[in-house]
């Protein structure tokens, strides 16, 4: 009876992972920690750019609400500039017709490289 030796029944199985396999599994895992860091990165900008947004609406209100306090009579044009926010802000009012003097209002700002702005018309009743 032929004996078997151990180099022709073939390769043994041991039990653990290849090379190859942990570092397809690091690929994987890089990948997906670098999407998830992406996406961090893109909604802390996202939300910034809310902000931005927001200060600009109160802003706008506020130039209403101060020109419809000091009413039709004296509300006037003009501009300001905030330069810790690097804010400005214009406006202009139309001399009364029928009651009415219109006023359009704009706040700019800078984000990044680009100038962004909100613009609102409304009328002021007198």
């Amino acid at each position: 009876m032929p004996s078997a030796s151990p180099s022709r029944q073939g390769p043994r199985s041991r039990p653990g992972l290849t090379i190859v396999e942990v570092l397809a599994a690091l690929v994987v895992v890089s990948v997906g920690l670098l999407g998830m860091a992406g996406t961090a990165a893109l909604s802390l900008r996202t939300a910034a750019a809310a902000r931005r947004e927001r200060q600009a609406l109160r802003r706008l209100d506020l130039r209403m609400a101060s020109l419809a306090a000091g009413g039709c009579v004296r509300a006037q044009g003009g501009t300001t500039f905030d330069p810790r926010d690097s804010v400005r802000e214009r406006w202009t009012v139309t001399t009364p017709i029928g009651g009415a003097a219109l006023v359009d209002a704009r706040v700019e700002w800078r984000e990044g490289t680009r100038t962004r702005s909100i613009a609102h018309r409304s009328a002021l009743l007198c």
